[in-house]
């Protein structure tokens, strides 16, 4: 049986700075995942990054497989872009 959704590296990033440390996740049928932590930790963007759903200027970089496949997430910063 695979996760339903599991994460490899998974970090937040503005163009500048690291919001969220890199975060490898597995989220299994019938089990809960909890993810803690304080006030500001980056738990919200961490979420909005899985889904896609980041405020403007902020990216995700890693990788997240979605039921077994694989949806290879890294976007690019603008910067990266401009060095192409």
């Amino acid at each position: 049986m695979k996760p339903l959704l599991s994460t490899r590296a998974l970090a937040i990033r503005t163009t500048t700075a690291q919001l969220v440390e890199p975060l490898s996740i597995d989220l299994w049928p019938g089990k809960v995942l909890t993810i803690i932590g304080e006030t500001g930790s980056g738990k919200s963007l961490f979420a909005q990054g899985i889904v896609g759903n980041l405020p403007a200027g902020l990216s995700a970089h890693g990788e997240i497989e979605l039921a077994g496949g694989c949806l290879l997430y890294t976007s690019p910063s603008p910067r990266d872009v401009e060095e192409s």
